[in-house]
Parts: structure tokens; C-alpha cells; sequence
């Protein structure tokens, strides 16, 4: 009797479904602010207008955080990621429990810093890997971060582009 191995997802499967993984949770953290902004407020015992400058420290930490490809050409990409995302898990588990003003400021600026490595870091890494798909695999990716309020909000409307984007990962090469 001859015995038939059963294949399993190849490797590159894998690492691309953890790519898009990423991303969920990229577009998830990146769209948490908004809905607590009111809760932050009162945490840090400032008025709403001026815990809108975490918005700011943010995109500094963004575009700080946005030479980080480097570190992606240097080291081992897969190891920068998952400490990427092991640190912005550290960082959005340390949010709440920051009272001063000022702190929380660093703190956001470090996130910033933090997602913008994980966002420019998969794409590298969907682009090497699928070579001449990478292309396509990585706008299928972005499609997912920019449709992440779907997960987050109550909106109909948000909900209906979440659905389509849903339908274009299915169809995604």
C-alpha cells in the first residue's frame, strides 16, 4: 500500500497570510486613537483639545519611524517584524495605564515609530517574497490598512467597504 503525503500551506503561504495578519493589526492600532480620545482626555486630566496633539505626536513618530526599510535590507526581516509587532502590543498595553499628559505624548510618538516600521517592513517582505506579485500582493495589503474602520466603528457605510474588503482578499492573487 502506498502511503500519499498530504501537502500543507507552503512557507510562502504562510508568510503571507502573517503579512496580511500584520496589517489587520496595523490598521486596527492605527484606528484605535479616534474612539478614545475622550477616555485619554480624562485619563491624562487634560481637555479634549489639547489630547488631539497625540494625533500629531503620532504622525512624528510616523515619519520618524519611516527610514526604518533600512533595518529591513539589514537584518533578518521576519525577526524585526515579530519584534515590531511584540513592541506595539507592549506599547498599546502600556496606553492605559499612563496618566501624565506628556508621557503618553512619547508614548504615541513611539507607536508612530512603530507602525511605520510594520507597515513599510510587510511590504518589503510581501515584495521580496512574491517577487514580480509582490506588486499586487502588497496594494492587496494596503487595501486592507486603509478599509480598517470597518472593524471599528458602528458606521453602515464603513461596514459595506469593510464587506468589499473582505471580497477583495478572497479574489487577491
Amino acid at each position: 500500500m502506498r502511503r500519499v503525503a498530504l501537502a500543507g500551506p507552503s512557507t510562502n503561504t504562510i508568510h503571507t497570510a502573517a503579512y496580511f495578519a500584520s496589517f489587520i493589526g496595523l490598521g486596527l492600532t492605527a484606528g484605535s486613537l479616534g474612539p478614545t480620545l475622550s477616555d485619554l482626555a480624562t485619563q491624562t486630566a487634560v481637555r479634549l483639545n489639547t489630547i488631539s496633539y497625540l494625533f500629531m505626536s503620532r504622525s512624528l513618530g510616523y515619519v520618524f519611524g519611516s527610514r526604518g526599510g533600512k533595518v529591513f535590507d539589514r537584518s533578518p526581516g521576519n525577526t524585526v517584524l515579530g519584534f515590531t509587532l511584540i513592541g506595539m502590543a507592549g506599547i498599546m498595553a502600556l496606553i492605559p495605564v499612563v496618566s501624565a499628559f506628556w508621557l503618553l505624548l512619547i508614548v504615541m510618538f513611539v507607536l508612530g515609530m512603530a507602525e511605520s516600521y510594520l507597515d513599510i517592513g510587510a511590504n518589503i517582505l510581501l515584495v521580496r517574497q512574491r517577487g514580480s506579485g509582490g506588486r499586487s500582493s502588497s496594494e492587496c495589503a494596503t487595501f486592507i490598512l486603509r478599509h480598517r474602520s470597518a472593524a471599528l466603528t458602528g458606521n453602515a457605510r464603513c461596514w459595506r467597504a469593510g464587506s468589499r474588503a473582505v471580497t477583495f482578499i478572497l479574489c487577491c492573487p
